[in-house]
């Protein structure tokens, strides 16, 4: 189970950062284009710098198991979140 979790969320990482730059450029108008994806970079940094981090603490203190099934949690989480407080364009 764990090595399929793993799977499914480094499909999941690649996927989102393949495409994450050409939706928000898509998104926001040529003069906010730089100011985006600076930001979004910038926020994606972040979350890959601080992720191994927030990992491993989990880790220490509810196993593999568990640390890997919260992921998934708090994605969709924060998918719901972005659904409902989405900004309109």
């Amino acid at each position: 189970m764990i090595i399929i979790s793993i799977i499914v969320f480094s499909i999941g990482v690649s996927a989102v950062t393949a495409a994450l730059t050409p939706l928000a450029s898509e998104l926001v108008e040529k003069e906010y284009y730089r100011i985006t994806i600076g930001a979004l970079e910038t926020i994606k940094d972040i979350g890959q710098a601080s992720g191994p981090v927030v990992l491993g603490i989990a880790i220490s203190f509810m196993g593999y198991r568990m640390a890997f099934l919260i992921i998934p949690i708090v994605l969709l989480t924060t998918l719901l979140l972005f659904k409902v407080y989405r900004v309109a364009y």
